[in-house]
């Protein structure tokens, strides 16, 4: 009776023993990804610091924050319908520092219904902080609203310098609505109103596209040294339209009007306006080693102020064809355009 115990015994540690080898022939399932975290919603109150490291969601929520919010470099937030209110007592108090991901959108995706859209701001709007999304960063803000931020020069704005998407939003009262250090920048669809700046765009190109910037008390758009395409954007009431310190963008179909000063306003500078309209009270100022190129462009030629040596140049579309009496179109024709006194001012081949 004792050796069958034995014998039994000795089959099962056998059995056993083979189980782990069979299994790593690396035969073995794949693991399931893990689920992101459900959405925190309702009232929540931080007063610290706060850091987020991994995914964080919040959705129909109302956060008081009393600290900086810092999202490293691993960190991915999310806001869906949510309201961040920063408790500052003094300019710069807390910042927003953006090393990862960080996202901001609406319930339905739809920009004319507001009430769902998330909003960061001030709880007092004396007092502003500063928002930087360093190079490396994601930001992705869809239909949503960004209040009092910013403050001085050094604390601008929104800052992004990574990859960006801004799709529907409304910024009010910062002191520069969005400064571009990223030619990763894109800005759909959007409006600014009031600041010293609307848009400051500094050594890069970003996308801006449809865009309605109205009374920045200083410039609706400066470019330093940037070379965007600008898209039916609407510059309104600035005190300066567009102003351009070493850029050459090229315009299209954007409407600059009710400028306080100038509505362009161009050092060094060569801009390109195409399907444009100008109405202000100095349409342009060419300044030093600034030629404007304007075509198919509306504007009143008493309200430009050219410093002496440089001239805007103006030009509209022309559309020939060469065809014979039976409307058919004949090839390899050269087309002289004439001035006033018969000289031929260029000369194609159609």
């Amino acid at each position: 009776m004792k050796t069958r115990a034995v014998i039994v015994l000795t089959l099962i540690i056998f059995i056993s023993s083979m189980g782990p080898g069979t299994a790593s022939s690396g035969d073995t399932a794949p693991e399931e990804p893990l689920a992101p975290p459900a959405p925190i919603t309702g009232l929540v109150i931080i007063d610290y610091d706060w850091s987020v490291t991994n995914i964080q969601r919040f959705l129909n929520a109302t956060i008081y924050l009393t600290g900086n919010l810092t999202v490293a470099s691993t960190g991915n937030l999310e806001f869906v319908n949510t309201t961040l209110a920063l408790n500052i007592s003094r300019n710069g108090q807390y910042k927003i520092k953006v090393d990862g991901k960080f996202t901001m959108a609406d319930l339905d995706m739809d920009p004319s219904t507001q009430a769902d859209a998330s909003l960061i701001k001030s709880n007092n709007t004396a007092f502003k902080y500063f928002f930087q999304a360093v190079a490396g960063s994601s930001v992705f803000l869809y239909n949503s609203i960004l209040r009092n931020c910013g403050y001085d020069g050094q604390s601008q704005g929104m800052t992004l310098s990574g990859t960006a998407i801004l799709d529907g939003m409304l910024f009010q009262n910062n002191y520069f609505g969005l400064v571009a250090k990223s030619s990763n920048v894109m800005v759909l669809n959007s409006t600014f109103s009031g600041g010293y700046y609307g848009i400051y765009s500094y050594f890069c190109n970003p996308t801006l596209r449809n865009l309605t910037i109205i009374g920045s008390s200083v410039r609706g758009m400066y470019l330093y040294y940037s070379t965007p395409v600008l898209e039916d954007c609407v510059l309104l009431n600035n005190r300066v339209g567009l102003y351009l310190q070493n850029s050459e963008p090229r315009a299209l179909r954007c409407n600059i009007t009710g400028s306080q000063t100038a509505g362009i306003s161009a050092w060094y500078s060569s801009p390109l306006l195409e399907d444009s309209w100008l109405s202000n009270i100095i349409d342009m100022e060419v300044r030093i080693g600034s030629f404007p190129r304007l075509l198919n462009t509306q504007f009143n030629e008493s309200r430009v102020s050219v410093d002496l040596g440089y001239y805007a140049s103006v030009g509209q579309h022309l559309k020939v064809a060469v065809v014979n009496s039976t409307g058919a179109p004949q090839p390899d024709i050269t087309v002289a355009v004439l001035d006033e006194i018969g000289r031929a001012s260029c000369r194609e081949r159609v």
